[in-house]
């Protein structure tokens, strides 16, 4: 697909794919755009990007998103690494809406002179209060509906911001987005994480991420109950976290089988974490 953009403009170009089947769920997507200028362009680091999607069986369209995701439940990153946020909205009421306001709270750890809106569906205008709320104003918007004009009722701001310098190992970064429509109650999307570390630390998770291949769930995806063979019989301890890092449950296992039951879970990705000795290893689990 190509499209001709001229100096200072910018378009949007709206790209329908079929998604994979739940057999692919957990897996990534990736996604990669590029421009081809007609004339000599001094700036060719911005003539392109790339976003890693994770297939899911079903999803709130009002919805926050943090590139690079980072690695494992934490969302590790090296010190000093850009992030880029992108605010999903789409109008799932009954009628148009004429004004849309998305309100960002900017994590203290962030340098906000760094601060750089890349993109927009829309027409908008944003304001940073002095509590560090970024707010993005879509006046006039008239966004349909989704069962009038499914296509039409998307909208999405995106962002890029740098952290501050000089921030400890493990420093968090958490970023949650509300969303109104007219006068309506927010919606609030769910918190994106980041956690900087340094290098070795980062080696350090890679590692861990590579022994998801040791651990068994079956079945998985799983409307309930799972067992794990976590492959020895070793006094281990057993997490499940949310994607935001959070822990819902925690056991002690001495065995290799494990029955997990998350019968009471909301439909979404989770993570099994098991600890053993110094080892951490993840799996992700899909409940239906």
């Amino acid at each position: 697909m190509t499209e001709t953009v001229g100096a200072t403009n910018q378009v949007s170009i709206r790209c329908d794919l079929a998604v994979p089947g739940v057999e692919y769920i957990g897996t990534i997507l990736e996604s990669n755009a590029y421009i081809q200028p007609d004339v000599e362009d001094i700036l060719i680091g911005n003539n392109y990007d790339t976003i890693n999607q994770v297939v899911t069986a079903a999803y709130d369209p009002n919805m926050k998103l943090v590139e690079p995701a980072g690695r494992g439940s934490e969302g590790y990153l090296q010190h000093g690494e850009r992030l880029t946020y992108t605010i999903h909205f789409q109008n799932t009421g009954n009628d148009t809406a004429s004004l849309v306001v998305l309100k960002d709270t900017i994590d203290t750890n962030l340098n906000l002179e760094t601060f750089e809106v890349l993109a927009y569906s829309h027409e908008m205008n944003w304001e940073l209060s002095d509590n560090s709320i970024m707010t993005f104003i879509f006046p006039d918007i008239n966004l349909p509906d989704s069962t009038t004009d499914e296509a039409n009722s998307h909208g999405f701001v995106k962002y890029s911001i740098s952290p501050k310098e000089g921030l400890p190992d493990y420093t968090s970064v958490r970023n949650t987005a509300h969303i109104y429509f007219d006068l309506n109650p927010p919606i609030t999307t769910e918190t994106v994480l980041t956690t900087y570390v340094s290098e070795g630390i980062l080696t350090q998770s890679q590692t861990w991420v590579n022994r998801l291949s040791e651990l068994e769930l079956f079945p998985n995806p799983t409307f309930g109950k799972t067992t794990l063979n976590t492959g020895s019989y070793s006094e281990k301890e057993i997490s499940i976290c949310n994607l935001n890092g959070e822990i819902i449950d925690k056991f002690n296992c001495n065995s290799q089988y494990f029955l997990i039951d998350i019968s009471n879970y909301s439909q979404g990705i989770y993570l099994v974490c098991v600890k053993e000795q110094d080892e951490v290893s993840f799996i992700k689990l899909v409940k239906y």
